[in-house]
């Protein structure tokens, strides 16, 4: 399917949105804390009715002391051409809602702490770009590389009727934010999109901020050229709003709608004044006196005629 020009690319996705690589949960790898010693566990699998994948496991923040991190990684460029950072200005995370617990989301209390030791339940995701290829270590390893970080944060939501919209997550370039090792490198180079040669969705604890079990379902994720950018940078659009939009912009003149109408108006404003000239002339033409017509040179004045003893007086 051709792709309409200023629409964002679809590099991952089900197969109803023509992505250039359906989702395959072959294609993920999982690179949890357990590396480290944790106990934090994911996995993805296709949803069969929707083709969204999902990412689910369990965050856990006690085995680290308040560390842990969950994520499932592709180790492969984007599928087709390089996505080049003068055509595109970023990527979009399209995912959908899910209907929280009455509980979920909400600060714990002593008395009642978040299955495995955070705060609050698993809210927030973090999209990781790599642009350098991690070595193996003799371990099993792999050694730390620069890792650009985007973070979005799924709404809690008790309403049964928002479970499966979807929601967009716009990341420009600029956002994201360069860490070595889970700090900010301050002194690494700008993202480089060519060389993007890794992905990852990840769920962290944030130094204990979130834990427990999480799902995560990812509807696509895209490539937005700039004529597609309508949204600030990592807010929240419905299914719905984002269509309507996206229609208010490519819509076009139709065969009801004359492509012409702004030259009709003209035309007959032109005659309107014409008219108005003409009867401003005839009225003055009319009320002048014949002497001052006559030393003009208007000799000829048939409105003025005048029947007057049986003949015409002019």
């Amino acid at each position: 399917m051709a792709r309409v020009a200023g629409t964002p690319l679809v590099l991952f996705g089900p197969a109803s949105l023509s992505p250039r690589k359906i989702w395959n949960a072959s294609d993920f790898t999982a690179i949890d804390d357990r590396v480290r010693g944790g106990s934090s566990k994911s996995f993805v699998k296709v949803d069969p009715p929707s083709g969204s994948l999902m990412f689910q496991g369990f965050l856990d923040t006690l085995t680290l002391g308040g560390a842990g991190f969950a994520s499932q990684s592709y180790m492969d460029r984007f599928p087709g051409d390089a996505i080049e950072r003068d055509e595109y200005l970023g990527l979009r995370i399209v995912a959908a809602e899910k209907v929280s617990s009455s509980s979920s989301g909400a600060p714990s209390s002593s008395s009642s702490p978040v299955e495995g030791g955070g705060k609050a339940h698993v809210e927030t995701y973090t999209l990781n770009l790599k642009t350098t290829p991690a070595k193996q270590r003799p371990d099993g390893r792999r050694e730390s590389t620069i890792v650009y970080e985007f973070d979005f944060t799924m709404p809690s939501s008790l309403d049964k009727l928002a479970a499966g919209r979807r929601l967009s997550f716009d990341a420009p370039w600029d956002a994201f934010k360069p860490t070595y090792r889970g700090k900010p490198a301050e002194d690494a180079p700008p993202l480089q999109t060519e060389d993007i040669l890794e992905w990852s969705i990840m769920a962290r604890s944030n130094f204990g901020s979130q834990s427990g079990a999480f799902s995560l379902e990812l509807v696509a994720l895209e490539a937005l050229p700039f004529a597609s950018s309508s949204v600030p940078p990592t807010s929240a659009t419905s299914k719905g709003e984002r269509e309507l939009l996206e229609e208010a912009q490519n819509s076009g003149p139709t065969s009801s709608t004359p492509i012409a109408s702004g030259s009709g108006e003209f035309y007959g404003f032109a005659l309107f004044i014409l008219a108005t000239l003409v009867l401003v002339g005839w009225c003055v033409w009319a009320l002048t006196p014949d002497r001052i017509l006559k030393r003009i040179g208007i000799d000829y004045y048939p409105n003025r005629c005048v029947v007057r003893q049986g003949r015409l007086d002019c």
